[in-house]
């Protein structure tokens, strides 16, 4: 494999030392690697292990230096052929995107920085066909500000070499510098720019305070625009001081030395990391902000900001001189501790190794499946915070990277920054056409599903809309996979021959349940790609534990029944029988009651009033929860009284029994699918007696049950991973 990295310069800088670092551990792993920059003082290291570098002058954005640089990367593509094109900063990724169109080379970026963000500098920003984030809060900036699809974007580390900085004491470079052997010293690296320099000020600003309390020496390494700023100003102060105190150094390459002379590291982003990695504590500022010294107590926040401090407080000299003070009066055992706790995180999180691992991932996927990617649209009832219907995307999400793990999606939301946040894909409003119309165009196939999308009981405008975007998807030409629909019920004639036209248009239909199957039979609808599956929710994971559900709802220790109720035509007697069986299990097994609103505007008020009719000490849920922890908790639970459809399917998923209470025909066709046809009850007969003999008879015989349900639950789950699989089928050969 041959991989071409091209980055602005190789001067000293974090995305500099991270572009070398990879450059170095690529070429150990067999990789044929070039360098195109505007050079640096890291030439000579590319030199030293024999990597090519090309001179190109990608540090500026003036329009003749763009086009010559336009001009010396096609030049270097054409004759050197590379594999992988990996862009790193904007400047070259812009021009690699206008060479892409020409030489239709596989083109990957790397996202080291936020910037900020301009119309026009939005639209002259290319990413690529992937993209390597250095931290999370890099990859939200790109989703956020550049519509970049999460799963084209791999976060990384900015990786460390240890054999590097595990190097002993430099008496060589404190003879070198003119340093004294004994005073301890203050080490700060950082591109000296006027938006990179902050800490080099405020350095020199304290330096007669830290003088005044310590015998120190504050080194500073670095260049840029401020450096002869800095120069001046560490000079005067030397000069106050009538002694020298600040040593300025200028850019230098050999890091690892003067780490190893530190005592104390003044710090951000990859200077930190490579600090901690020489056992040196650290104090973590720059221009971004504040964090302090480095401990457990800052872990989070320094993981959280790429140890870059993006955010937080801003540095001040008083902050930098309160925790320099603190770091200086500590003993010997706790600055070994300090520096031993720093070393650890950055061998398990930080090595030169997984970054390397991580890039050489992205080039094979590339080199494997292309440049071209396929979009998929997918359509349904998301982002209302209804637990089952985000289940659900989440399966159908689940299911597509299992089987198509390189296609890019774009969910039709209802909320779709929270749809991105939690599900980590692209989406767009799906009430807002334009969106929703551009999605559709720019996609290759259309997802509707799953759930009951095509019925109207809920309401005709819902139908409307589901088989609106269908038929438009169809009419751009773009291929239409219903995916594990239950279909039905439809009561109105002009809404039939809408979902049969529908139906028909589909290139491939999965259904969820037998009498979906059989009213497609009833309708004539005429499609040969039909296939009976389950519904893919089943496949689920739940939470590894319940505790914090039980925490934050003061739930007590025991057994419980948990029990999912909605709103149906006003319908008190179903509260009236709910409550009433309730407080018999509670009295006779000593189940403790658990009402869980699976859609929060919903559900809550019907639940809470089925509570406040019970005798016996029962819970109502009152915080939304994730499907997985809803599943956790069913896991927990003897018995499920169940109304929604997924809270069956969650209790079914952990093998846990429960009674179906049918007011739709999607409830009965999920149990009959279970074999739980003994223990439904239909809404519009259902009575205390009636419910509570059916729990009855399930606690009675309840490993029997549970036996059977767990037999039957592999089976349909099997079912339900076919969904996935024809999708694969659909994308790869055009039809099943």
């Amino acid at each position: 494999m041959k991989a071409l990295l091209v980055l602005m310069g190789m001067e000293i800088g974090g995305a500099e030392t991270h572009v070398l670092e990879l450059a170095l551990g690529l070429k150990e792993r067999g990789v044929d690697v070039l360098i195109a920059s505007n050079g640096g003082v890291y030439t000579n290291e590319l030199k030293q292990n024999s990597i090519p570098h090309f001179s190109v002058p990608l540090n500026t954005r003036n329009p003749f230096k763009m086009l010559k640089s336009l001009f010396i990367l096609s030049k270097i593509i054409r004759k050197e052929k590379p594999d992988i094109v990996h862009g790193h900063a904007r400047i070259p990724s812009f021009l690699l995107g206008i060479l892409c169109k020409i030489h239709h080379f596989n083109f990957i970026t790397t996202a080291h920085w936020v910037f900020n963000v301009t119309p026009a500098l939005k639209r002259l920003s290319n990413w690529g066909y992937r993209t390597i984030a250095v931290s999370d809060d890099i990859k939200k900036y790109l989703t956020e500000n550049y519509g970049t699809y999460p799963q084209d974007i791999l976060v990384t580390t900015n990786g460390i070499s240890k054999k590097k900085f595990s190097i002993p004491r430099d008496e060589s470079l404190i003879e070198e510098l003119g340093l004294s052997k004994d005073k301890r010293k203050i080490l700060s690296v950082s591109r000296m720019d006027t938006d990179r320099s902050l800490i080099a000020h405020q350095l020199i600003e304290i330096a007669p305070k830290l003088a005044e309390k310590e015998d120190v020496e504050i080194i500073l390494v670095g260049d840029g625009d401020d450096y002869q700023n800095i120069l001046a100003e560490a000079e005067q102060m030397n000069t106050s001081l009538n002694k020298k105190v600040i040593f300025t150094t200028g850019g230098r390459t050999d890091i690892n030395r003067f780490v190893s002379i530190s005592d104390f590291v003044v710090a951000v982003s990859r200077s930190a990391l490579e600090a901690m990695c020489g056992k040196k504590p650290v104090i973590v500022a720059g221009n971004e902000g504040y964090l302090g010294i480095f401990t457990n107590e800052t872990l989070e926040n320094a993981i959280a900001t790429n140890f870059c401090c993006r955010g937080m407080k801003n540095s001040t000299p008083e902050l930098l001189f309160a925790d320099l003070e603190k770091l200086l009066s500590l003993t010997p055992e706790k600055l070994a501790e300090l520096s031993a706790f720093g070393e650890k995180v950055v061998e398990d999180n930080y090595s030169v190794d997984k970054m390397v691992t991580d890039n050489l991932t992205v080039y094979n996927e590339i080199l494997k499946n292309g440049n071209c990617h396929k979009d998929f649209v997918i359509s349904g009832y998301y982002g209302h915070g209804n637990s089952g219907d985000d289940a659900l995307l989440y399966a159908i999400l689940q299911d597509l990277r299992e089987n198509l793990p390189y296609v890019r999606v774009t969910v039709l939301s209802a909320n779709p920054e929270e749809t991105t946040a939690f599900h980590g894909v692209h989406a767009v409003n799906r009430f807002n056409l334009f969106e929703v119309t551009k999605a559709i165009k720019n996609s290759d196939c259309l997802i509707s599903g799953g759930g009951s999308l095509l019925q109207d009981v809920t309401s005709t405008k819902s139908l409307i809309y589901y088989t609106s975007v269908i038929n438009y998807a169809k009419k751009l030409g773009k291929k239409v996979y219903i995916y594990a629909n239950g279909i039905g019920p439809l009561t109105r004639k002009n809404n039939v021959i809408s979902a049969k036209k529908a139906l028909e248009n589909a290139d491939l239909i999965t259904l969820r349940d037998k009498k979906s199957e059989e009213l497609l039979k009833e309708l004539k609808v005429k499609n040969k790609n039909v296939v009976l599956t389950a519904d893919p929710a089943l496949n689920l994971k739940p939470s590894e534990s319940t505790k914090a559900l039980i925490e934050k709802e003061n739930l007590p220790g025991g057994k419980y029944v948990a029990i999912s109720i909605r709103n149906w035509k006003n319908d008190e007697n179903l509260a009236v029988s709910v409550a009433e069986c309730a407080d018999r299990l509670s009295e006779k097994y000593g189940l403790i009651p658990v009402f869980i609103p699976m859609q929060q505007k919903e559900d809550l008020k019907i639940c809470e009033h089925a509570l406040s009719l019970m005798k016996c000490k029962g819970y109502c849920l009152k915080n939304h929860y994730e499907f997985n922890d809803l599943m956790a908790f069913c896991k927990e639970c003897e018995l499920v009284i169940g109304m929604r459809l997924h809270i069956l399917l969650y209790s079914a998923t952990m093998c846990v029994p429960s009674i179906g209470i049918v007011y739709d025909p999607k409830v009965m066709g999920c149990i009959e699918m279970l074999g739980q046809e003994k223990y439904l009850i239909d809404l519009e007969s259902i009575s205390a007696d009636g419910l509570f003999n059916r729990c009855t008879e399930i606690l009675e015989n309840y490993e029997s049950v549970k036996d059977a349900l767990t037999e039957t639950i592999q089976n349909v789950k099997n079912s339900a991973k076919q969904n996935g699989i024809y999708a694969e089928k659909l994308y790869k050969e055009g039809e099943i």
